[in-house]
């Protein structure tokens, strides 16, 4: 919706954006821009952090985190870097268009390569991503989790709960 809202702000002759007051464009792109800090914020932006805890053994976990960690902050840096470029060469709109486009591709990767690994002991954890990503796997032990029925996913529970 930004990226849309972009293309029709006026423009003086040179190509300027000369919006200013009110206008329902830049209403748009305010409003379209809070939403998308709620969603990124109750969805993929939080993935990284929540898989660190759920893939990486306590003997690796420090290390995994911290490149995870670089890793992150590395793309936060290369779009802080890149964003007033971007927003010069490629317009307002193709900025954020390309944006919309790299949460997209993300959404796809998350849903289709990243296992649900919650519930799952480290030593469950362990096993499903032995090989490849586990997405399979996970959905199977997921599906056998709830075929146990509720008495055995709470002794499950409790015998988690004791361990740790």
């Amino acid at each position: 919706m930004c990226a849309i809202a972009f293309h029709f702000l006026p423009r003086n002759a040179q190509g300027e954006i000369t919006s200013t007051g009110n206008n329902k464009f830049t209403i748009l792109i305010l409003v379209s821009q809070i939403i998308y800090v709620i969603f990124y914020a109750l969805g993929i932006g939080n993935v990284p952090w929540l898989s660190q805890s759920e893939i990486f053994s306590y003997n690796v976990r420090g290390l995994g985190t911290g490149m995870a960690t670089a890793t992150n902050w590395a793309g936060n840096l290369l779009i802080g870097s890149t964003f007033l470029t971007m927003m010069d060469r490629m317009t307002p709109t193709g900025a954020f268009g390309f944006y919309a486009g790299l949460c997209a591709v993300g959404w796809v990767f998350i849903v289709g390569w990243c296992p649900d690994l919650s519930g799952f002991t480290l030593e469950e954890v362990g096993e499903i991503l032995n090989e490849g990503f586990g997405v399979e796997d996970s959905r199977r032990k997921r599906i056998e989790l709830a075929l146990l029925g509720e008495e055995a996913t709470r002794r499950r529970g409790e015998q988690l709960a004791d361990k740790v």
